[in-house]
């Protein structure tokens, strides 16, 4: 069996046109919400594991954390780019601002 080609990490931007680097496409956003996309943004391009929540204080795995990872562990996080298709419970999904949550 030939083993998987090594590809080096990539942050998607091809979620969605609001989704593009300039905050200011997203008027849909609130001022906290701009705030965490601005923090992730900048922690996934310092190719940091983790930031702090600016609302709540918790440490957040960023995208290039869970990249790294290889796969969806199952615990509905934040930033998931495998679409949470682990996580058991669907109550538990994240729905809600698809720039955020899956």
């Amino acid at each position: 069996m030939k083993p998987p080609e090594e590809r080096p990490l990539q942050i998607r931007e091809d979620r969605s046109a609001a989704a593009s680097c300039d905050l200011t496409t997203a008027p849909r956003l609130t001022e906290e919400e701009m705030t965490i996309r601005r923090v992730h943004r900048e922690a996934c391009e310092a190719k940091k594991q983790m930031y702090v929540d600016p609302s709540s204080g918790y440490k957040v795995f960023t995208e290039y954390a869970h990249l790294q990872r290889g796969k969806c562990c199952g615990s509905a996080c934040r930033h998931c780019p495998y679409g949470q298709v682990n996580v058991k419970d669907p109550a538990m999904k994240k729905s809600f601002n698809s720039l955020f949550y899956v």
